[in-house]
């Protein structure tokens, strides 16, 4: 399993899109966030997370769409993770094929054929 191009760390991105493009200080964003300046400069520098209160947030302020930042949060976590657990993930083995959706990373989602899908009522034949 592949652990593919090291994503931006999120706070790397507000520094530089925000932040500089803006030519504003993280106590400025903090106020304007209505958060402490000791928290932004954590999530500036990685130690604090994007979360979905700060994203709602960041989206409120700078009008980016808080998907955006949740989006650069879990693929900067899901590569870490991936790369901490690598290991242990190569030793698991994938459940044998069963009547479930499949969900890609494209989001698109197969119906293996035949399969009921839970809460679904089944149609008489």
């Amino acid at each position: 399993m592949s652990t593919g191009t090291v994503p931006p760390l999120p706070g790397a991105v507000l520094r530089h899109k925000v932040l500089n493009r803006l030519k504003m200080r993280q106590s400025d964003l903090a106020r304007a966030m209505g958060i402490s300046t000791v928290r932004m400069n954590q999530i500036v520098k990685g130690k604090a997370p994007i979360t979905p209160e700060m994203a709602l947030r960041l989206e409120r302020v700078t009008g980016t769409h808080a998907k955006y930042w949740l989006t650069l949060q879990t693929e900067f976590e899901l590569h870490r993770w991936r790369r901490r657990l690598a290991r242990r993930l190569k030793d698991l083995q994938p459940l044998p094929d069963s009547p479930l959706i499949r969900i890609g990373p494209d989001r698109s989602a197969r119906v293996q054929a035949g399969a009921v899908l839970p809460g679904a009522a089944s149609t008489p034949e």
